[in-house]
């Protein structure tokens, strides 16, 4: 994907004749939303987080929202960027009202006083705050604001089943406004329905397996391109979206 191309295969394209590189860039350029969907373990979704952040060369502006403990919050960003960074941010345990202390676990109960009552509300309202501060500050061009959700599985067994969808439905608007990229994981197989209808809110979907021991990703954009599956490496270069 660093091209045009199926790894081992001709080069892919769209129903408009595009490229997938050119969907691709089309894409960040307006503002998009990527979901990455299956056996997703921690270390693989750190892995594919680091790389959805950009490029560490690149003039980036990252926001990791995570709904559960990170663990070591730096595995999350590019080699060499971490949260002490400028325009750098992480924010755990956000999916209580937006003016609650974080935490280091879900909170199973109802939310804080002070929340939005939507399903994903609060995660949201962060993540809103933090794009319009930023923009407001910085003016990032297109494609520079990268936002990681981790994950939207907390908000299904939180909130129900039209939680991720709603969630997924307000941080792509949010994206398509300030033309930015957002990666929201959801550690559940493609074929579920409550994944079915959270896709319908994003333009990029990202399965990822483990084959035969090794960790591999598959892509589809807006269900017109897809590529085969292909290995998830942090050192292969970084693809249209993901840099």
């Amino acid at each position: 994907m660093g091209d045009s191309s199926r790894p081992g295969g001709p080069p892919l394209r769209g129903a408009s004749g595009d490229t997938f590189a050119a969907l691709l860039d089309r894409l960040k350029r307006r503002g998009t939303s990527v979901l990455v969907v299956g056996d997703l373990s921690g270390d693989l979704e750190r892995a594919l987080s680091r790389r959805m952040m950009g490029a560490p060369s690149e003039t980036r502006y990252r926001l990791l929202a995570s709904l559960k403990p990170t663990g070591s919050p730096g595995r999350w960003f590019p080699d060499s960027v971490t949260p002490d960074d400028e325009w750098v941010d992480l924010v755990e345990g956000c999916e209580l009202a937006r003016d609650g202390a974080a935490t280091t676990a879900p909170d199973p109960g109802p939310p804080e006083s002070g929340a939005t009552g939507s399903p994903g509300g609060g995660v949201v309202d962060r993540i809103e705050d933090w794009v319009e501060a930023v923009d407001a500050e910085a003016a990032p061009g297109p494609g520079e604001l990268r936002v990681g959700v981790a994950s939207l599985d907390v908000l299904l067994e939180r909130d129900g089943v039209d939680a991720p969808r709603r969630a997924a439905e307000r941080v792509h608007d949010l994206m398509r406004e300030h033309q930015g990229v957002a990666h929201l994981y959801f550690p559940r197989p493609r074929s579920s329905r409550v994944v079915q209808q959270t896709t319908v809110w994003v333009d990029v979907v990202v399965e990822v397996r483990t084959s035969e021991g090794r960790p591999e990703q598959r892509w589809s954009v807006q269900d017109t391109v897809e590529t085969s599956w292909f290995p998830i490496r942090d050192d292969e270069p970084h693809h249209r979206v993901d840099r």
